[in-house]
């Protein structure tokens, strides 16, 4: 429904997630109060402390500024980027560009090591990409959900929302999370 899992979420928490799966309307209502603003900047923390590339983390710090002022757009486009350059930093292959591959081969393998809480992430950030990255053609009507195609060749014609803005956070603070339990090992 365009979410990762929050590993961050308490068993309370977890379970008022659950029954808000009922349909993404309520999904998207319970991260949207979820991610408070005291939240974000939580998260903006960690996924700063995350990234290595200095270009990535002045576009990711620029990025949550124009959230905050309510610049969605412009926010939207960026935290894309960002997201696209972090899965692409778990490909052993430089030129593979295919950003679902990735998220699926760091599933499995973590899944063969007995990783499962890592496989969770890569699992999570999987289905994430699979409904953002779902190929759509351009003379068909645009998707209902945001579409990383669409957005990406300035073909939507979908204003940009916090909703949308916060999904890319937590996608992003998903593949953050796995760097930093990298980091650790």
């Amino acid at each position: 429904a365009g979410w990762t899992v929050p590993l961050d979420i308490d068993i309370r928490r977890f379970k008022d997630l659950t029954a808000a799966c009922s349909n993404e309307s309520s999904i998207d209502a319970f991260f949207a109060e979820y991610y408070s603003r005291a939240k974000i900047k939580l998260l903006k923390r960690r996924i700063s402390r995350s990234i290595q590339n200095p270009a990535q983390k002045c576009s990711f710090e620029e990025a949550i500024l124009s959230f905050e002022q309510g610049h969605y757009q412009v926010c939207r486009i960026s935290l894309i980027s960002i997201l696209e350059g972090l899965i692409s930093s778990y490909n052993p292959n430089a030129n593979d560009v295919r950003v679902m591959h990735v998220c699926d081969f760091q599933a499995k393998e973590a899944r063969s090591r007995g990783k499962n809480i890592k496989a969770l992430c890569w699992l999570s950030v999987y289905k994430f990409t699979q409904n953002f990255y779902v190929k759509s053609k351009f003379e068909l009507a645009e998707p209902d959900v945001m579409n990383r195609h669409w957005i990406q060749h300035g073909r939507t014609t979908r204003v940009a929302d916090d909703v949308e803005c916060i999904q890319l956070i937590n996608a992003i603070s998903t593949i953050a999370c796995i760097i930093e339990a990298d980091k650790q090992q």
